[in-house]
């Protein structure tokens, strides 16, 4: 008899969590996916570079105007050049977003990210091209601003983002940019499915 109370009050308290975790909601993880603008300031002959991020988010929803999201996400950079050659950059960026609810599920996005080089590339245009070299900084240092909008399609639950990563490090060494100012630049739109 003790043993049917226990399983019974067990199933109870695990009901009971389950209705109260819905009614609040309040951590939100999955997968995004998204497309990347960058480029690389104070460097001549250049143009922005396409590229992809892909990975995944843990959001928490505090109250009805603040919450904060945390990303790890594969992303592309770089820039490309004039003449033919280009320069990819790839890092696993950790963005730590604070997010104030503008209306509803619409909100700004501020807040640092860090990101680390996982591969490096200078594409010289005449089908050469060098990795891994040692010119290029392992860690880049940046800011986030972006808009955020979370939405329900066909019963799921999605979030989309426009986000402007402004660089406070050099990705380049200084000893090979002749003392330029060179700081990562990107535009990035992403698609994430809320779980």
């Amino acid at each position: 008899m003790k043993k049917k109370f226990f399983v019974a009050v067990l199933a109870l308290l695990v009901v009971g969590s389950g209705i109260t975790f819905a009614q609040e909601k309040r951590w939100s993880f999955g997968p995004k996916i998204g497309a990347n603008i960058t480029s690389i300031s104070n460097i001549d002959a250049q143009s922005w570079r396409g590229g992809v991020n892909v990975g995944a988010f843990a959001m928490y929803r505090y109250n009805d105007y603040l919450g904060f999201q945390a990303d790890a996400l594969f992303s592309m950079m770089g820039t490309d050049f004039k003449e033919g050659a280009n320069l990819r950059l790839n890092y696993i960026s950790i963005p730590i977003l604070a997010k104030l609810y503008l209306y509803k599920t619409l909100n700004l996005e501020l807040g640092p990210q860090i990101g680390f080089k996982v591969f490096d590339q200078y594409n010289m245009g005449d089908n050469t091209s060098v990795t891994d070299h040692d010119m290029y900084n392992t860690m880049d240092v940046g800011f986030v601003a972006g808009l955020g909008y979370e939405f329900n399609l066909i019963g799921l639950n999605f979030m989309t983002e426009a986000r402007y990563v402004a660089g406070f490090t050099n990705p380049i060494k200084s000893e090979y940019n002749n003392g330029k100012n060179n700081k990562n630049q990107m535009v990035q739109l992403s698609l994430g499915w809320i779980f």
